[in-house]
């Protein structure tokens, strides 16, 4: 394994069994997440994730004879209403804080969370900036004080403005809130789900990645993410995006003169032999990506992803000898 590949994905999955379409029961999830982190592939391994309400009974769960802290981010209750979501995010932090509360077994530190789409609709990123400085300010409560806050706005199929108000709300409250210690806020994109409909296209996409790196916002991915490159589902009748795409994209972002199309291309390519993991770099057609633009790639730019498997993405990346059996 190279080390651009190593800068790509390390720490970069977030395990989430128990989401579809893998749906494992809780227990049995948490004891396939404590097998994986024992794996020679476990360094691309990152937190579990489960929601704010099932994090005691993880912490219940949690095999006695491992005493290795278990990281978590804990998927909050939305709410239809910036009120509403307030109330519910109160309830679900109150909740982390009593099922950590004297524990080092079990760490949330991560919180993510919808936002409301009636706050989105009105186009006002200085309603959003207030709405989610709201929820940042609360997160103490629950969690601890570098915890990352993501939060998630509709990409496929949505109106283009909804996710630019979000950006821009979020750069706006991370600019004010710089200096003060605070992890700054990313935005969760959702890049699949269950029905065709829910896989953003390669242009709303491109125009998210390029939008979060024009303002400094980094993203957590969600969904659909469970193969390396570009490829055809044939149950959903549709292409689903690939997380090497998708990382090379937002590296790619970061670079100059990289624009929407330029990285709609690089997410649409389905050619694995496009892409090449030298040890200090990766290419991409006549593109050159250092380290030091990978790591940027993540620091800014997508954080992890969450994947219902982590058996998929490890066997896939073996079988294009990115990866040793």
């Amino acid at each position: 394994m190279t080390a651009s590949l190593r800068t790509v994905l390390s720490r970069a999955i977030d395990y989430a069994g128990i989401y579809p379409p893998a749906r494992l029961p809780l227990a049995e999830a948490a004891a396939e997440y404590a097998r994986l982190r024992d794996e020679p592939a476990a360094w691309m391994l990152a937190r579990f994730v489960c929601p704010a309400t099932a994090v005691a009974e993880l912490a219940a769960t949690w095999p006695a004879d491992d005493d290795r802290p278990l990281v978590v981010a804990a998927i909050g209750t939305s709410g239809e209403s910036t009120e509403e979501l307030r109330s519910r995010t109160e309830e679900d932090l109150a909740a982390i804080a009593a099922a950590c509360a004297g524990s080092r077994r079990v760490i949330v530190d991560q919180f993510e969370v919808k936002l409301p789409p009636a706050l989105l609709a009105d186009g006002d990123a200085s309603a959003v900036a207030a709405a989610v400085a709201g929820l940042l300010d609360m997160l103490p409560r629950g969690l601890p004080p570098s915890s990352l806050l993501a939060v998630e706005a509709p990409v496929a199929g949505a109106p283009a403005a909804f996710v630019r108000t979000a950006i821009a709300g979020i750069a706006a409250l991370n600019r004010a809130a710089a200096g003060a210690g605070r992890t700054p806020v990313a935005l969760k994109v959702r890049c699949g789900g269950p029905v065709a409909a829910a896989i953003p296209t390669l242009g709303e996409l491109a125009a998210v990645l390029a939008g979060c790196r024009a303002h400094g916002v980094a993203i957590k991915a969600t969904q659909g993410l469970h193969h390396p490159f570009r490829r055809r589902d044939h149950g959903l009748g549709a292409d689903t995006h690939g997380f090497l795409n998708l990382m090379a994209a937002a590296a790619l972002a970061g670079t100059a003169g990289s624009g929407p199309e330029e990285i709609a291309e690089v997410l649409g390519d389905a050619d694995p032999g496009r892409f090449r993991f030298a040890e200090e770099t990766l290419t991409w057609g006549t593109h050159r990506l250092t380290i030091a633009d990978l790591a940027a790639g993540r620091r800014h730019g997508v954080l992890s992803f969450g994947s219902c498997s982590f058996a998929e993405p490890r066997d896939d990346l073996a079988a294009l000898h990115l990866l040793e059996r």
